[in-house]
């Protein structure tokens, strides 16, 4: 890397083409970096509220503990039940 791109937001990514590294900036955007951790972090919030929730009515409705989904179970179900409707949905658009 040279003197002059020391300080900036660039890296050295190798050139498959040639032997030696080929300078290419790739920027790091700070703020989006931020944005998208920051949305995983608001989505991972609302799963552990929404557990908590459900941990809430299954013990007021007498539900054995064994039977109450544990935060990994219920997360699985979430992923599960919507990798599971997105599938439906491309199944409506590939036919109609």
């Amino acid at each position: 890397m040279s003197d002059n791109n020391a300080c900036d937001n660039t890296f050295e990514l190798a050139d498959p083409q040639s032997d030696g590294a080929k300078s290419h900036p790739v920027q790091t955007d700070q703020k989006a970096m931020m944005s998208h951790y920051l949305h995983m972090l608001t989505v991972l919030l609302a799963i552990v509220n929404a557990w908590i929730g459900y941990r809430q009515d299954a013990k007021a409705k007498g539900v054995p503990m064994k039977d109450i989904l544990q935060l990994m179970d219920f997360r699985l179900e979430i992923a599960q039940t919507y990798l599971a409707a997105f599938d439906q949905d491309s199944e409506q658009c590939d036919t109609g």
